[in-house]
């Protein structure tokens, strides 16, 4: 590029000096060498205006101390175009702004700052303070991300300490207060992290705010059982919110911070909400619509007993509504709750009509609270009326054939298991898993360090950091935490599809929960000729993830899809076989809880869905489910 711009400099000067002979070719170029610094000083570019701004995200970094701007924090930029004519934007934090540069561009006015009357009022005013020369002091900047800063580089230099600040709010030595919100609760979903009852909705809820890895966690907490933590307040003027309560709630709090017990009156009516809060909760588990069917294939489980329920026969679902959205919990008719969830008539089951007559009349026997359909079976028929005999052997019937469906459903898997290599029982999808198997490359294409490859799966081993749990936050990546694009290829070429996904992960991991990724990437498969292109674009996508939310994750990357010649790829979604290999060789053998776990996907099988492959692979493996948008806004 330089010798280009020599070139072109190079023409005007022979036109000048016609008469002059021409020079060897060592000449010419200590010519260029001796114009070269001349030209870089010409055209070195000015800035030709200021602008000012909120930070979008945490990847922008401070041009004077090189440490990085936090994400909705004040920073300026000086702008200004390069010689080949790009836009050129050095962005700086507040405190850090080279002062000289302003008064050349906006002739002492903070008026003239593109965005100035866009800040707040208190980022406007230390601007003019920094236009007419005056020193800031680290109080008069803005309160949405210096301190954010300088409490980032300090975790950078030395993480231990700032864990304990944020622990252990009382050492003694430098500290930051923790913020205190009050506030009326929108909706029942949160829940307080002291004695982990929901907090109701429209009933007071006080959160104390701490910085962890520069984004605000908020712990909230009903008023009662924040009397047993020890605010750093020293009035409610300190209180963010505190004006807008209700008079007996701020009389409350002065007695809080004061020390004096709390008014009974305000105790009784938070206990009567949460009361009242559970006995809706219960009302509405009991009141879960009941669906019977039989079943299309052998991929659910009964959520009681854990195993199969075989392909054609009967299951009943408990269908529940959990954040907008119908969930489905399948059983075998003999482990159906009926304690929990009585069937008072078959009129409330929905297909019962449709069913054969041995099953209706198996399912009335349910219904009429009988002993458990297994104790039938078991039985020897009592003598009395042609009719009750009857109705006892069609009951037997129902049972023995269940059984027997489900054993025929065993044996064709063990004839499979003779003619195959893998050896898999579908009843409890069973994975031979052998580290023998494990391959560092993948069909010959090479893999990033810490990757592996198993059958038509790329997995990531385990950070040191991550730990296992019964409690498993899983999500989908494309669409879900990445905004990417099937027409784009690399490992940067993704972004974030919710601002708050670094918080949400960070806040589920230090409540216990274990974060793993299934993911479908077909094109690994799929693009023999470029394999190498499409596992080096998935993989880096991934590891820049992780880098960039700053927490452990396990991930399986299922690269096989579904043909006519091969069959159904065991790994890929909505097939469970990616989740069955974290359960059985992942997870240090603790069992899963399924009540606390959750799966989040875009694929629902809505309008403009590509499919519904996350939705039923949640509802095969009996998982609560949510859609990404719902999750990350909550």
């Amino acid at each position: 590029m330089l010798l280009i711009r020599f070139q072109i400099l190079l023409i005007p000067l022979r036109f000048q000096n016609q008469n002059v002979p021409n020079l060897p070719t060592n000449s010419i170029r200590s010519s260029i060498t001796l114009i070269r610094q001349p030209l870089v000083l010409t055209v070195m570019a000015t800035p030709t205006k200021i602008i000012a701004e909120y930070a979008k995200s945490n990847r922008s970094s401070c041009k004077k101390c090189s440490n990085s701007i936090s994400a909705n924090s004040l920073r300026l930029g000086l702008y200004s175009k390069d010689p080949r004519g790009y836009d050129v934007t050095k962005w700086h934090h507040l405190n850090c702004f080279p002062s000289d540069s302003l008064q050349p561009i906006i002739h002492g006015s903070a008026q003239s700052i593109q965005g100035f009357s866009s800040l707040k009022i208190g980022d406007q005013e230390a601007l003019e303070k920094l236009t007419a020369g005056c020193d800031l002091e680290s109080k008069q900047v803005s309160n949405h991300g210096e301190k954010e800063v300088e409490e980032g580089n300090e975790e950078k230099s030395s993480k231990k300490s700032k864990v304990d600040k944020v622990d252990e709010p009382g050492q003694e030595g430098e500290q930051k207060k923790m913020k205190v919100i009050a506030e009326y609760t929108k909706s029942n979903r949160s829940s307080c992290k002291q004695c982990t009852k929901p907090i109701p909705s429209k009933t007071l809820r006080l959160g104390l705010v701490s910085s962890d890895r520069g984004f605000d966690m908020t712990k909230w907490h009903h008023l009662r059982c924040l009397s047993t933590v020890p605010l750093q307040v020293d009035s409610v003027d300190e209180i963010d919110g505190f004006t807008s309560l209700k008079s007996n709630h701020q009389e409350a709090l002065k007695k809080l911070l004061n020390g004096e017990p709390l008014p009974i009156e305000v105790l009784k009516e938070d206990e009567a909400a949460i009361d009242e809060l559970q006995s809706k909760s219960k009302t509405s588990k009991s009141s879960a619509k009941i669906v019977a069917e039989y079943a299309k294939s052998s991929r659910s489980s009964c959520k009681k007993c854990s195993e199969a329920i075989p392909a054609k026969s009967l299951r009943l679902g408990s269908i529940s509504k959990e954040r907008g959205h119908d969930v489905t919990r399948w059983y075998h008719p003999a482990c159906f709750p009926t304690d929990s969830q009585p069937i008072i008539s078959v009129n409330e089951i929905d297909g019962f009509s449709s069913l054969e007559i041995v099953d209706q009349e198996a399912l009335q026997k349910v219904m009429d609270g009988c002993d458990q359909l297994p104790k039938e079976r078991e039985q020897v028929v009592v003598e009395g009326s042609d009719g009750q005999g009857s109705r006892e052997f069609k009951v037997r019937h129902f049972v023995t054939r269940r059984l027997n469906v489900r054993k025929t459903d065993e044996t064709m898997l063990d004839e499979g298991k003779e003619s195959s290599s893998k050896t898999l029982k579908v009843a409890e999808l069973e994975i031979a898993f052998s580290t023998s198997d494990v391959q560092k490359q993948y069909k010959e294409s090479t893999l990033s360090p810490n990757w592996k490859a198993f059958q038509t799966l790329i997995f990531l081993e385990r950070d040191e950091d991550l730990r296992d749990s019964a409690k498993i936050a899983a999500f989908d990546f494309d669409g879900c935490l990445a905004n990417t694009n099937v027409k784009r290829i690399g490992a940067d070429a993704w972004s974030l599809m919710f601002q708050s996904i670094p918080e949400k992960l960070n806040s589920l991991y230090k409540d216990g929960y274990k974060l793993v990724i299934f993911t479908n990437e077909s094109n690994i498969e799929r693009w023999k000729n470029k394999r190498q292109v499409a596992i080096d674009s998935k993989i880096g996508r991934l590891k820049n993830f992780i880098d960039h939310v700053k927490v452990p994750i396990q991930v399986f990357i299922a690269c096989g899809f579904d043909n006519s010649a091969k069959g159904k790829d065991l790994f890929r979604k909505p097939n469970t076989g990616m989740w069955k290999l974290m359960e059985q060789q992942f997870n240090s053998g603790i069992p899963i809880d399924m009540d606390q776990s959750f799966y989040v996907g875009d694929a629902a099988g809505r309008k403009n869905d590509h499919s519904d492959a996350d939705i039923k692979f949640a509802e095969a493996i009996g998982l609560k489910f949510y859609l990404p948008e719902d999750f990350f806004a909550a």
